[in-house]
């Protein structure tokens, strides 16, 4: 097991911990430690990264969508709505790790795609045969794949024929028939013939390298609606605290709210809060 990989199962760990203690919030059976709410100290385990992150940015005069979140979580908290803010971040938690564990298998994807790339050949030359690293083929060199072995480099057959298993490349299962001037590549597997092939592409330039490339990529490139996200943040959450504030100041000023109604009204505001709000109003839980 990798360190990544165990640094993933002490984070899946880490949340099954705080979703038992949530749920043991919820049924009743642990609601209070030293006369805190545990709600509120989930809250807190739930989403310390989450709050880490929005003060970094900040620092960096960057406003990210989980900073609507972390103001909408601390307005929660502020009314004693710590079930609420439990919840919201317990689903950040949940929702991080699963983004780690399709991470996870993208990772053991390359790697599988990379134990299948040859790290040798075996390179005709004036009738001669002499074994090389993969890196050291060029174009038109002609190598000699044996029975069983994976094919170096991407060419074309010059002689012999055989069956090709290109599952690695096509996701096909069966293996393909390939005869003199059919094309092969590299990381395939080579059935029971003797292949003599002519390099048409070698090291990073063959397809199954290519592959591996564009999987990583994908690995490091967010997600559009992610960028779109934390694009449109920026122009939200001064226009949510706008709509919150106004009304409250108002409230406040002319109308003689107290402070719990001033912030009632913005925890009002909390986009993912509304339904639990209405939860708490039918139930007269919260009274």
């Amino acid at each position: 097991m990798t360190d990544e990989q165990k640094e993933r199962v002490k984070y899946y760990a880490y949340a099954a911990v705080v979703g038992v203690l949530l749920l043991l919030n919820v049924t009743g059976v642990f609601k209070t430690i030293y006369g805190i709410d545990t709600a509120a100290i989930i809250t807190v385990m739930a989403g310390y990264k989450t709050f880490n992150n929005s003060i970094s940015a900040l620092l960096e005069k960057q406003i990210s969508a989980d900073l609507a979140l972390c103001i909408a979580v601390i307005a929660a908290l502020s009314v004693g709505e710590y079930l609420a803010a439990a919840e919201a971040m317990f689903i950040i938690l949940v929702g991080e790790g699963l983004e780690s564990y399709a991470a996870g298998r993208t990772e053991a994807a390359i790697q599988k795609f990379i134990e299948q790339l040859p790290r040798k050949a075996r390179r005709i030359r004036d009738g001669v045969e002499e074994e090389v690293d993969v890196a050291s083929l060029t174009v038109d060199d002609i190598i000699e794949v044996r029975a069983g072995e994976r094919i170096a480099a991407d060419g074309v057959i010059t002689q012999g024929a055989s069956e090709i298993d290109e599952s690695t490349i096509t996701g096909e299962s069966l293996p393909r028939d390939k005869q003199p001037g059919a094309e092969v590549y590299s990381g395939t597997l080579n059935g029971n013939g003797l292949l003599r092939i002519r390099v048409l592409r070698a090291g990073s330039e063959t397809t199954l390298a290519r592959v591996i490339q564009l999987v990583e990529e994908a690995k490091e490139r967010r997600a559009p609606v992610e960028r779109q996200a934390d694009k449109y943040a920026k122009y939200f959450l001064p226009l949510l605290l706008l709509s919150t504030l106004t009304p409250t100041y108002l409230c406040y000023t002319s109308f003689g709210c107290s402070s719990g109604d001033v912030l009632t009204n913005i925890i009002w505001h909390a986009p993912y809060n509304k339904n639990s709000s209405r939860r708490t109003r039918s139930t007269g839980r919260g009274k």
